[in-house]
């Protein structure tokens, strides 16, 4: 039966007391419904078919090798594979003759079977090769049986049974004789059992009964058939199962305690929980704690206790165990939503919400979607129980899974009535509170509105109200989010809207798309991050939904994210778009003027980066504002020195340092140098100079002002004051970055000034310090002097 009919009944029920969980005057309905059972899955058991130990024994026999033959089976036995390896070489080496190489053949492919963990299909072909190879040597080799055995139980046990079938269909016909022909017959119906071709099985399992006498394999063969009669759903299967457990509980114990647990749920489910605990306890007493079934065994023992135990607390802690023994299974999480939910009201308010949360963590972690359904389900019977509006959420995820839709009558108006004062009280505290723990939840608020509102809202009465106040809900939780710089779940909350039933298909009113726009510029716009933390890569991934948001008052946002990226394809497409008749370097004048500013100065830069110079250079001169002003003259600066037009760029650089003070007018300085220096802008340096004298303390750091102001004064023929001032600035840093470049033009100063002997003494000297570039040029002055 499908897992929906229990839901649909549910919320049949869940409806028709809905006003209990209201005003809680009627007796809860749902006490004893906390736990609602979907089938535990059958076990499947593992029969082991593997030979080769009893078949690879150390010899006694005095055989050339056989002290090495012996060490190799030890080697195999501990699984010491590269000691055995190395020791199958040797022994090839040294006994090339001895009657031991036959059964080194064999031990060591054996070793390649039992050694793969995880196959890549290369491996498993290697070692059927060589078995292959094996067959084809050694046709009439005592152990050509056991490696066949090995093969097929390999294939097995991975999964590939029809080449397992193989394996042992041909084994079985060739050794009919043989004492390992049951194992080949058991293989035939395992492998069958597996493919789930029922009458082949169990024709090959009979034999194994009525023919063979290993004991292990007979009562193998008996769990099967009640196994086979489990998953066909026919009535025998207990009968079976009671029978080979009552004559051979020894084996069934050892080999095949999956038994105990089938048995057990099918006890289960038959409502006989004494019998079902007792072979649930026996299963659980045999089996290792990571076996396959275990948490489910131990899921049951809770549940048997929650049905047969008036007190509820003994049942929520073998819940929480559960989880403790399997943590990351679906059965686990679930069996720990179980422990937390009994007697949720019961407890203290700071504990209840805690637990709502971890139940939501652990419900969101489930694989399994039945599983899932009814996690939702009981969760939503406590909150009811407990009284909460966050049940309706839960309505809704009843609606939606058993198809269940509210139409008209008493039921449908108190939902709708209800749902609506939900929201009106969400708009009032929880949305407009300032105070960050006094908010509902997201989920709590916003996924049941718009499930709501598409169930039951959607074209009545109650629709134009409802998407008025979702409406202002968003956009203040979208500002909220933005505020405390959680900015994916503010763009969540703007792709939620997007995506809601509620949404109008003409977009928002321009009241909201100013205020989102307006935060998304801040965000945008006054990034400092790392480049890998850019809004970029967030907002272009969330760019379908923002774009009505954004386009097209807001449309240069793409451009600045195109700068961060450093994106010159997407940013000449977006420079290069008009939108309704408006060039994206125009701004919206309904935009506030400090934002109208900073948009215009994203124009600039961007056609600074497509290298539109004239169109930046106009899109610069529109910033307004001090707090931007020192950027825009900062990026018209740039441009300049770009198209080499170093005079303006000198112009806008002196006004910037009018604007600077402290470190930052330091480091301008050293840039109007440098555009001075690049633009041989000689009648500029002295002025630079001078304002380097006023702006800087360390003697050493005016150095290269000094230098400038040198090639300035060499440039146009002041030979004295160039060597006053290159004598200045190796006297502050006689070791600087430019100070080899300072003593060689300082030499050629003094030499026009015929100056010789103290050129030829600066020319030595800058000869003795080995400089790469310029002691090779002050040699050849030395030269010309002599």
């Amino acid at each position: 039966m499908s897992h929906l009919y229990p839901l649909i009944l549910l919320v049949g029920f869940f409806c028709a007391d809905l006003t209990h969980a209201v005003d809680r005057k009627a007796p809860d309905p749902f006490q004893y419904l906390k736990v609602l059972d979907l089938p535990h899955p059958y076990c499947e058991g593992k029969i082991d078919l593997s030979v080769a130990r009893e078949y690879f024994v150390e010899i006694a026999n005095d055989l050339p090798g056989r002290e090495d033959y012996n060490q190799m089976i030890g080697h195999y036995r501990r699984g010491h594979w590269e000691a055995l390896d190395q020791k199958w070489r040797e022994f090839r080496r040294l006994y090339p003759e001895s009657p031991l190489l036959e059964a080194g053949a064999f031990l060591f492919t054996q070793s390649e079977f039992d050694r793969i963990q995880r196959d890549d299909g290369l491996k498993s072909k290697e070692a059927e090769r060589h078995l292959r190879e094996l067959l084809l040597t050694y046709p009439k080799s005592e152990l050509t049986p056991v490696l066949r055995a090995t093969a097929g139980s390999f294939f097995l046990k991975n999964g590939v049974f029809q080449k397992s079938l193989a394996f042992f269909q041909s084994a079985e016909k060739d050794y009919a004789e043989h004492p390992l022909y049951c194992v080949f017959v058991m293989g035939d119906a395992e492998a069958n059992f597996l493919l789930r071709s029922w009458d082949s099985a169990m024709g090959k399992y009979k034999t194994v009964v009525d023919k063979c006498t290993n004991q292990r394999l007979k009562v193998g063969a008996m769990v099967r058939r009640a196994d086979s009669e489990w998953l066909q759903g026919l009535p025998k299967a207990e009968q079976l199962y009671e029978k080979v457990i009552e004559d051979q509980d020894s084996f069934v114990t050892r080999f095949f305690p999956s038994a105990y647990y089938n048995i057990g749920e099918i006890k289960y489910r038959q409502g006989q929980y004494a019998s079902a605990k007792f072979f649930f306890d026996e299963f659980i007493k045999v089996e290792s704690k990571d076996a396959k079934c275990m948490a489910h065994a131990v899921k049951r023992m809770a549940d048997i206790v929650f049905r047969t135990e008036p007190a509820w607390e003994k049942a929520a802690g073998l819940y929480l165990a559960t989880k403790e023994q399997s943590p990351h299974t679906d059965v686990g999480r679930f069996s720990y939503i179980h422990g937390l939910l009994i007697g949720l009201p019961t407890f203290p308010r700071i504990e209840y919400q805690r637990r709502l949360k971890v139940i939501d963590e652990h419900i969101d972690e489930i694989q399994n979607e039945s599983w899932r359904s009814l996690a939702y389900l009981e969760k939503g019977l406590a909150l009811l129980d407990a009284g909460e509006k966050s049940a309706m959420d839960y309505l809704v995820r009843l609606t939606e899974k058993a198809d269940f839709r509210l139409s008209g009558g008493e039921l449908a108006n108190f939902v709708r009535d209800r749902l609506l004062k939900i929201l009106k009280s969400e708009v009032e505290t929880a949305i407009l509170a300032d105070d960050e723990s006094r908010r509902k939840s997201d989920m709590e608020i916003f996924e049941p509105i718009e499930a709501a509102f598409r169930l039951w809202l959607k074209g009545t009465e109650y629709e134009a109200p409802a998407r008025t106040f979702y409406n202002q809900m968003i956009v203040r939780r979208f500002e909220q989010y933005m505020k405390e710089d959680d900015f994916i779940a503010a763009i969540d909350k703007l792709e939620q809207w997007r995506n809601s039933s509620i949404w109008d298909s003409n977009g928002p009113e321009w009241e909201a798309k100013l205020k989102v726009g307006e935060l998304l510029a801040d965000w945008v716009l006054d990034f400092e991050g790392e480049p890998q933390e850019s809004p970029a890569y967030l907002l272009l991934k969330k760019e379908k939904a923002l774009t009505p948001f954004i386009e097209p008052e807001f449309h240069l946002l793409w451009a600045k994210l195109a700068l961060d990226m450093s994106d010159s394809i997407r940013l000449k497409k977006i420079m290069d778009v008009q939108k309704g008749g408006r060039s994206p370097a125009s701004v919206d004048p309904r935009l506030p003027e400090d934002l109208q500013s900073r948009l215009w100065l994203v124009t600039a830069e961007s056609y600074r980066k497509l290298r539109k110079f004239g169109e930046a250079e106009t899109a610069y001169s529109k910033v307004e504002g001090q707090g931007l002003k020192d950027q825009a003259l900062e990026g018209r600066m740039g441009l300049f020195v770009d198209t080499k037009n170093f005079a303006k760029a000198y112009l806008d650089g002196k006004e910037l340092l009018s604007l600077f003070k402290g470190e930052r007018r330091r480091k301008h300085l050293e840039t109007l140098l440098e555009i001075a220096s690049a633009g041989k802008l000689w009648k500029q340096a002295p002025e630079v100079l001078s304002w380097a004298k006023e702006s800087i303390q360390e003697p050493k750091e005016l150095a290269p002002f000094h230098f400038m102001a040198g090639r300035s004064f060499s440039e146009t023929g002041q030979l004295k004051s160039a060597i006053e001032a290159y004598e200045n600035g190796l006297k502050e840093e006689p070791d600087g970055k430019s100070s080899e470049e300072a003593r060689y033009r300082l030499g050629k100063a003094l030499l026009k000034e015929k100056r010789n002997a103290q050129a030829k003494e600066i020319f030595l000297e800058l000869v003795g310090r080995k400089d790469p570039f310029w002691s090779p040029l002050a040699r050849q002055e030395v030269k010309s002097l002599r």
